[in-house]
């Protein structure tokens, strides 16, 4: 389980490939594929979100050693405005493309 599935699913993409009824190895690929790609998507976006590099570094420990999402979300919301809607957003962006590739 990636961290940020602590705060966010991909249901979306979950439904369209539930839809392609994949045998379940190709479905797991798929998803895990997904997920990787969302992980990497979001640590880019968190990384930009975060203005002093001693907080980049901080947040890139914590996701490292693999820190509970609790503690790493916790993090995130005192260094970032808004937190809850821009991480949606993203995720929202990230989904819509990851939709189309099913397509």
């Amino acid at each position: 389980m990636y961290f940020y599935e602590f705060k966010v699913k991909l249901n979306k993409f979950e439904m369209e490939l539930m839809a392609l009824q994949l045998e379940a190895k190709e479905h797991e690929y798929l998803l895990g594929m997904a997920k990787s790609a969302v992980f990497h998507k979001l640590l880019d976006f968190f990384l930009s979100q975060l203005q002093d590099e001693d907080h980049k570094h901080y947040f890139v420990n914590l996701v490292h050693k693999k820190h509970p999402p609790e503690s790493i979300f916790k993090f995130l919301e005192e260094k970032i405005e808004h937190l809850d809607k821009k991480l949606g957003n993203e995720v929202d962006k990230y989904e819509q493309e990851l939709v189309k590739l099913l397509k």
